[in-house]
């Protein structure tokens, strides 16, 4: 019997408001950008918490990081009415 390496993905997609973050962006109207850090989470201009869901944050480092993945290309999806808003949390949340 001869060890078989683990399949790897050739694609990880993450989809992001309600998958990887909460509130959805579209629920901050009245607030959104910009964002700010506080902690582990993000706070929209009028103070409403953006907090990563699950193991999100370790999901996106070992995609981000783990040589498994070297070659794995990673793509974010989204029907946001908000993209700049998305674009600017994934930057803060360095995913």
């Amino acid at each position: 019997d001869t060890l078989q390496s683990p399949r790897v993905p050739q694609i990880l997609a993450f989809d992001l408001d309600g998958t990887l973050w909460r509130p959805e962006m579209y629920e901050l109207w009245g607030g959104g950008s910009p964002f700010t850090v506080e902690g582990e989470c993000l706070l929209d201009r009028s103070g409403t918490v953006v907090e990563l869901l699950g193991v999100t944050r370790e999901a996106l480092r070992a995609a981000k990081t783990d040589p498994v993945f070297e070659d794995t290309l990673v793509a974010y999806v989204s029907r946001t009415d908000e993209p700049s808003w998305a674009r600017e949390c994934m930057r803060l949340f360095e995913a």
